[in-house]
């Protein structure tokens, strides 16, 4: 919303965020401003916000899109395996040794 309590449009937001990137020394053409959802969420999720609460921040029907989003597959997904105490048998077995 803007100061006077009007929705702001896509555009302006765009430019709004892309000015932000250029005062942060980044460059605006690499960067969208879907990056900021993608990362906003994927910094709550692992700082321990729960994960239906970004749905809803996100404002998002689906949790599958949510998930996507944070990024669940990724980093905790692979943490998790490695820490089993049979893991160099999973490793091993998913590769084919």
């Amino acid at each position: 919303m803007s100061n006077q309590n009007v929705r702001l449009s896509k555009r302006q937001i765009r430019t709004i965020v892309k000015e932000s990137y250029k005062k942060a020394g980044l460059d605006e053409t690499k960067y969208a401003t879907h990056t900021l959802r993608h990362t906003c969420a994927t910094l709550l999720y692992r700082n321990g916000t729960d994960i239906r609460t970004i749905q809803e921040v996100l404002g998002h029907v689906q949790i599958d899109t949510t998930e996507i989003y944070t990024h669940l597959y990724n980093k905790q997904v692979m943490d998790a395996m490695l820490e089993h105490p049979m893991s160099d048998f999973m490793i091993a077995d998913a590769v084919g040794y």
